[in-house]
């Protein structure tokens, strides 16, 4: 969830802003808008199975069909509190931010729930070869179903999406390297996934491939 804008609206900027302002007038409460707009308006981002295909659909965001409500829920209040403070599990989007803020707290789940529910966005091999090693079985499952709702689930995610944050998690404790300047508050933290992603190598790729193919339920 979340860096929908800042990496879509270079390729489409005007359908970028548009599904910006309209999801956070929605959430606002705009006149003549419902819950069910919103939960729409989130499909216009983050893929389903009726929008993974159509050419406006952005490339990189998670699709949240099949994953686990209590997560996005989750999520949704590291986007509320980024901005505020020192969160070790600190997850930054400006847009995200601004929804997660706005969205009432008592309707989170319920959204989180309707997400959940879509139809997989992606259709892969049912059953394509296992990938061994596999160190990510361990927490998210071998085949991406994790069994605890704190950890996300993987399978049927959008490939570029995993390997972006697998990026961003891993980049705060990588060792310093000259010419490059850390960034003094990075976008995303996690006191697990950080260390352990820094000390993952190329193929933990072809996991992520193995998990982007695999039926998201």
């Amino acid at each position: 969830m979340g860096e929908c804008l800042a990496r879509y609206i270079g390729r489409h900027p005007t359908a970028a802003i548009a599904a910006a302002v309209a999801l956070i007038a929605v959430v606002a409460g705009s006149p003549g808008e419902g819950k069910a707009d919103l939960v729409e308006t989130c499909l216009s981002c983050h893929p389903s199975k009726a929008s993974a295909q159509k050419e406006t659909s952005p490339i990189g965001v998670p699709t949240l069909a099949g994953q686990h409500p209590a997560y996005i829920v989750k999520q949704l209040e590291r986007f509320r509190i980024a901005a505020d403070g020192d969160d070790p599990f600190r997850r930054l989007s400006v847009t995200m931010g601004h929804v997660a803020k706005e969205l009432p707290a008592s309707e989170r789940l319920n959204i989180a729930r309707k997400l959940s529910s879509q139809a997989c966005a992606f259709h892969g091999n049912p059953d394509p070869p296992g990938v061994e090693p596999n160190a990510c079985a361990v927490c998210h499952g071998a085949r991406g179903i994790s069994n605890n709702p704190d950890i996300p689930n993987l399978a049927g995610q959008d490939l570029r999406y995993m390997f972006y944050q697998y990026q961003k998690l891993r980049e705060p404790f990588l060792p310093y390297i000259p010419g490059i300047k850390a960034p003094k508050q990075p976008n995303r933290l996690h006191p697990v996934m950080g260390p352990v992603s820094a000390e993952l190598h190329d193929q933990v790729v072809s996991v992520m491939l193995y998990y982007s193919k695999l039926p998201c339920r």
